[in-house]
């Protein structure tokens, strides 16, 4: 009953949250492609690889013990979790804005050979201090690493 009552509001906060645009539902599915836009990840025990030259907006991972890996070349700007034991795996020079979660989750950073991929441009926002934000490996700048956990951002406007 307990789980019944978790899948259902997992679903139920996957349809409003709107991330259904590249999803991946089930159980012990693995797969591989080159995505655009939000990639939702419902359901457990599932391996999504992010291909090279993907641009995924926005990764919501909505179940347990799923390991989605973005390989280097791929672009993942927001991670959300709903759940517990999920991994996003992604290359160390990958600069994520923004990561929410909710149950215990990692974001682990693997050693990677291809250059940064730069960070994505707010459509509507600006900043408010009037200064232009620098990307990632700028002069005089540096990229955190993402941690899971809570409302974590590393754009000053967002805390």
């Amino acid at each position: 009953m307990k789980k019944a009552l978790f899948g259902l509001v997992a679903s139920l906060w996957l349809a409003a949250a709107g991330c259904a645009v590249n999803p991946s539902v089930g159980k012990g599915i693995t797969t591989a492609q080159k995505y655009f836009g939000d990639l939702g990840v419902e359901g457990h025990n599932q391996n999504v690889t992010i291909l090279t030259g993907s641009r995924v907006t926005k990764l919501s991972i909505i179940g347990d013990n799923n390991t989605v890996t973005a390989e280097d070349g791929a672009a993942v700007y927001r991670v959300e979790f709903w759940g517990n034991g999920n991994t996003v795996i992604v290359p160390e020079n990958l600069w994520i804005l923004r990561t929410n979660n909710v149950g215990t989750n990692q974001v682990i950073r693997r050693p990677s050979g291809a250059p940064p991929v730069p960070p994505l441009e707010p459509l509507a926002e600006t900043p408010k201090s009037g200064a232009p934000k620098a990307s990632p490996g700028a002069a005089g700048t540096s990229a955190e690493p993402a941690e899971a956990g809570g409302e974590d951002s590393f754009l000053p406007e967002d805390k």
